[in-house]
C-alpha cells in the first residue's frame, strides 16, 4: 500500500476511534457544576439551574434539573454529536472539552443565557464526594452536594423539609414576627437514617429550641440516608438560610 493512502487509513482510523471514544464517554449521566459568561449572575443561575443530563445509545437524552422536577418527571429529548457540535432537539452546542469526567459545552450564538455549561461526571461527582469528610463517635461523615443528599417524605431534601416547616411557623406567628428571620439548622442524619446531635437557632423566635426541636427530631425515623456509589453514608446536614416573612417554595 502506498505512503500516502497508508497515513489517510491510519489517521481515518485514529479519528474513528476518537469518535467512538468520545460517543461512549457522552453516554452516561452529567451533573452541571458550573456555568460562566451568563446574562445573569453565575451565582443566581446556579441557584436555580441544577441541570442533569443522561445520554443514551438509542440517541435520546433525558433532562432534569434537582430542583424543580425530579428524575420520575424528566424529559426525553433527541440530540446528534459529531464530536465537536453537540445538538439537542434543534439547539446547537460546541463541544470544548469531553473526556470520561468532563463535558464542556458552548453556547450557539442564537442561545446567549450563558456562554458556558460545565458538567461532571457521576462517578466524578461521587468521587469528590468521598474525599471530604469528618470522623464523628467512630463514625465517617460525609457532606451533601446539591445532587446528593439524604431525603425525606418521598424524596422530598432536607432544604425543603426545612424551609417548609420554617416558612409555616412564620406564617402562624407573623404578628409577633418583625424583621426577617435567620434559620440554622445542624444535625447527621445517619447511614441508618437516624438523627444525631440536633442543634440549631431562629433568631426571630423567642422560644426557637422548642421549634429546633420539634422540627428536627419529630423526623426521626423518617429519612432515607444518602448514598454514596451504593452505599449508604452517615451525612452531615449544617444548613442556614435567611427567611424575609414572604412565603416562598422550594421543590427539592
Amino acid at each position: 500500500m502506498p505512503i500516502n493512502k497508508l497515513a489517510i487509513t491510519l489517521i481515518s482510523l485514529l479519528v474513528g476511534i476518537n469518535s467512538f471514544s468520545q460517543n461512549n464517554n457522552l453516554q452516561q449521566k452529567w451533573f452541571q457544576y458550573g456555568l460562566s459568561g451568563c446574562r445573569e449572575t453565575d451565582s443566581y443561575i446556579d441557584q436555580f439551574q441544577k441541570l442533569v443530563l443522561q445520554f443514551s445509545s438509542d440517541d435520546s437524552v433525558k433532562i432534569w434539573t434537582s430542583n424543580f422536577w425530579q428524575e420520575d418527571e424528566a424529559k426525553y429529548q433527541t440530540f446528534t454529536f459529531d464530536g465537536s457540535e453537540l445538538t439537542i432537539e434543534q439547539r446547537m452546542h460546541e463541544v470544548i472539552e469531553i473526556t470520561a469526567d468532563t463535558l464542556i459545552l458552548r453556547s450557539s450564538a442564537n442561545d446567549p443565557s450563558c456562554e458556558k455549561y460545565l458538567f461532571i461526571s457521576e462517578d466524578k461527582m461521587y468521587t469528590d464526594q468521598l474525599r471530604y469528610y469528618t470522623i464523628f463517635e467512630n463514625d465517617t461523615i460525609y457532606f451533601p452536594n446539591k445532587y446528593n443528599f439524604p431525603t425525606i417524605e418521598e424524596g422530598k431534601s432536607y432544604r425543603n423539609y426545612l424551609t417548609t416547616k420554617s416558612s409555616i411557623m412564620v406564617t402562624k406567628n407573623r404578628a409577633r414576627i418583625k424583621s426577617p428571620c435567620n434559620f440554622k439548622f445542624k444535625f447527621i442524619i445517619s447511614s441508618d437514617g437516624q438523627v444525631i446531635r440536633p442543634s440549631g437557632s431562629v433568631d426571630c423566635l423567642k422560644k426557637d429550641q422548642k421549634f429546633i426541636s420539634q422540627t428536627i427530631e419529630n423526623s426521626t425515623g423518617q429519612w432515607t440516608p444518602m448514598y454514596i456509589k451504593g452505599k449508604a453514608v452517615s451525612t452531615l446536614i449544617d444548613f442556614k438560610f435567611k427567611h424575609s416573612g414572604v412565603q416562598t417554595f422550594r421543590r427539592n
